[in-house]
C-alpha cells in the first residue's frame, strides 16, 4: 500500500519500498530518505532539503523551499481518467540550490531552481527544461524531444543530446495555471516543431 510521512523533518537511513505511493512532508525541516522504491506516485515536499534517491514506475515531484540533492527515476507509466496511459515524468522545484545526478524518466523532466543547477546523468523520454536562478551544470543528458535550459549567470554543458525519437505533440513549460495561481510544472498540447537544444544564458557565457 502507500506510505505517508508527516512530521517536522524527515531522515530515514534506509530504505523505503512498497507498491502503492509515497507522500512525505517535512514541515519545518529537511526529509532525507537514503532509497525509496515504489510502485505508485512518489511526492516530497520539505521547507528544509531534500536529499535521497526516488525510484518508482510512476511519476515524481521534488519540492523544497531550500536544496535538493537526489537520483530520481521514473521509468514507467501512469494511469489516465482517459484511460490512455500517461508517460511518467519527474518534476524537482527548489528555492535553492539543485543538485541530480544519475536519473532518468519515460515522460518529462523538469528542473527549478532558485539557484544553481547541475545535473549529471539524465535518459528521458521526452522534453528537459532545466530553469536555474544562478548557473547550470550539465553532463551526459539525453532527451527523446527538446532540451532547453535558462541560466542567467552561466551554462557548463557536456554530452547533451536530442534523440527526436519522443512524442513531439507537448511542451514543457513552468508558469502559474492563472495569473493569480502558483507557478508549477506543466505539459501542454503544441504543434510538432522537431527535436531543438535551446541554452539560455542572458548575463553569462556557455
Amino acid at each position: 500500500g502507500s506510505i505517508n510521512l508527516n512530521a517536522t523533518r524527515i531522515a530515514i537511513s534506509g530504505e523505503i519500498a512498497g507498491g502503492g505511493a509515497l507522500f512525505a512532508n517535512g514541515s519545518a525541516g529537511p526529509v532525507a530518505i537514503a532509497l525509496a522504491n515504489m510502485g505508485d506516485f512518489i511526492s516530497v515536499s520539505a521547507t528544509g532539503d531534500i536529499t535521497g534517491t526516488y525510484n518508482t514506475p510512476n511519476s515524481i515531484r521534488l519540492t523544497s523551499d531550500a536544496n535538493i540533492s537526489a537520483s530520481a527515476n521514473a521509468t514507467g507509466f501512469e494511469s489516465s481518467s482517459s484511460g490512455t496511459p500517461i508517460a511518467a515524468s519527474v518534476y524537482v522545484d527548489a528555492g535553492g540550490d539543485v543538485v541530480l545526478t544519475n536519473n532518468s524518466a519515460t515522460g518529462m523532466f523538469g528542473v527549478r531552481a532558485g539557484g544553481s543547477a547541475s545535473v549529471n546523468g539524465a535518459n528521458v523520454g521526452e522534453d528537459v527544461l532545466v530553469l536555474a536562478g544562478t548557473t547550470a551544470t550539465l553532463a551526459n543528458i539525453t532527451a527523446g524531444d527538446d532540451l532547453t535550459v535558462t541560466a542567467p549567470g552561466g551554462i557548463t554543458a557536456n554530452g547533451l543530446a536530442t534523440t527526436g525519437t519522443g512524442p513531439d505533440d507537448r511542451t514543457l513549460s513552468y508558469g502559474p495555471f492563472s495569473p493569480s495561481g502558483p507557478s508549477f510544472f506543466q505539459a501542454n498540447s503544441s504543434p510538432p516543431d522537431l527535436s531543438n537544444i535551446t541554452l539560455t544564458a542572458s548575463a553569462g557565457t556557455i
